[in-house]
């Protein structure tokens, strides 16, 4: 009870830290975009009066709700570490369509990393990579964008979560977030709208519907991420 207690408290407070990260790079989403990190920083937003905090607010509550759900691993810190990167590229790819690599590359690091540090096997980590990076060329589907293909940026978040969870979760995530956003596609188009549709949302609740079924696979093991 205490280690499930600890991990909602740190799920809701890196939950609201994710809602302010992704709302800081929502408002400085171009200059980043064009210029880099540095240029983000040096930009001031654009929007100068006081906004209500729902974004951040949201984000607790989700990460929250994710780790209460995934009632098998509540003793680890890394599924609000997990979530809050999540949540962040939800907001970035259904605001803008665009997953920055300075939030997807770190994330990847991190699950590649990780197992060095605490000893742990280190070739799933990188199969799970590998195969999240893989998958969707094998599927044919790189770079259709149009008809909610899937763009580098997803093929990236696929490549971490396959490094984080392992093999077997990131197939069955690209999976089943294949399956949902085309048949949310074909909804669509017989309601005769054509936009192109973000991915990562799709990858986002894919993943949490794993941990949720199968809540002892991949990096979660590790002593490192223990609360």
């Amino acid at each position: 009870m205490h280690g499930l207690s600890f991990t909602l408290l740190l799920a809701g407070l890196v939950g609201w830290l994710s809602g302010a990260v992704a709302c800081w790079l929502d408002a400085r989403i171009d200059p980043l975009l064009d210029h880099g990190f540095r240029a983000a920083l040096a930009c001031r937003a654009g929007r100068s009066r006081r906004r209500l905090p729902w974004v951040e607010a949201l984000g607790a509550a989700t990460l929250m709700a994710a780790t209460a759900l995934a009632r098998g691993m509540a003793s680890s810190a890394a599924l609000p570490i997990l979530g809050g990167s999540l949540f962040i590229c939800v907001w970035l790819d259904w605001r803008h369509r665009i997953l920055p690599d300075l939030v997807v590359l770190p994330l990847l690091g991190l699950g590649l990393a990780a197992p060095f540090a605490d000893s742990a096997p280190a070739a799933q980590a990188w199969i799970g990579a590998t195969m999240g990076g893989v998958l969707p060329w094998l599927a044919g589907i790189l770079g259709r964008r149009r008809g909610g293909g899937i763009g580098l940026g997803d093929v990236k978040l696929l490549a971490a979560l396959g490094a984080w969870l392992g093999p077997l979760a990131v197939a069955v995530i690209f999976l089943l977030s294949s399956v949902a956003i085309l048949a949310i596609l074909l909804g669509r188009r017989l309601c005769g709208k054509d936009e192109p549709m973000p991915f990562a949302p799709a990858i986002a609740v894919a993943a949490m519907a794993w941990l949720s079924a199968a809540p002892t696979n991949g990096l979660f093991h590790l002593g490192l991420f223990s609360a």
